[in-house]
């Protein structure tokens, strides 16, 4: 006679057996479900840190593009004239600075009086206004009193160097004038006596 105990222990080993495999199948989808979740999580975290890496690049083209905006290039040797004229409308004397602002756009002019005082005029839409006085020094004398004034120092240095003018001024014994070339600021210093180009590099 077969005996039926081994057979009942046979049929809960097998049954076990199943229910192992349907744990183990269910825990593998889970695993797999959970594994296809942080795929498609690091998908997004990779996408998002893409578009805004894409973002600062965009971001940081727009700002050197902004230094050759069209109003920049626009900028011609009238415009600078004109700029130095309104100044000295309203603060008579000699130029010995000016700064162009790409963004404005507008101009700060610095004047040096007949008595030797420093007038800073910003200049928009044409007219100047006096923004702050301040004490001469020994190099704005001496800028003054160069025989190449600042606007025939910016046309040697923008007649060696094509771009965007920037700004000029007198340094060290030397007139420095500042161009964008497009892609970098080029720095060039002019003799104050004959208008040489003595140096043209890129600012640092």
């Amino acid at each position: 006679m077969l005996s039926i105990r081994p057979l009942a222990i046979g049929a809960t080993v097998l049954a076990a057996g199943v229910a192992l495999a349907a744990c183990s199948s269910e825990e593998a989808a889970t695993n797999v479900e959970k594994a296809t979740s942080a795929a498609a999580s690091a998908g997004a975290a990779a996408t998002s840190a893409a578009g805004e890496a894409a973002s600062n690049a965009g971001a940081a083209a727009s700002s050197i593009a902004g230094a050759t905006n069209p109003d920049a290039q626009a900028v011609t040797s009238e415009d600078i004239q004109g700029a130095i004229d309104a100044a000295l409308a309203v603060a008579p004397g000699t130029v010995i600075d000016i700064d162009y602002d790409t963004w404005g756009p507008s101009w700060d002019v610095d004047v040096l009086g007949a008595d030797n005082n420093v007038q800073q005029v910003e200049v928009r839409d044409g007219q100047g206004a006096v923004r702050e006085t301040e004490r001469g020094e020994t190099e704005d004398a001496a800028g003054a009193n160069a025989q190449v004034t600042i606007t025939q120092a910016i046309d040697a240095a923008l007649g060696n160097t094509r771009g965007v003018f920037e700004s000029a001024s007198f340094d060290n014994g030397v007139w420095e004038v500042s161009v964008h070339d497009g892609q970098r600021e080029v720095e060039i210093a002019v003799d104050p006596t004959t208008a040489d180009i003595l140096s043209a590099g890129v600012e640092r």
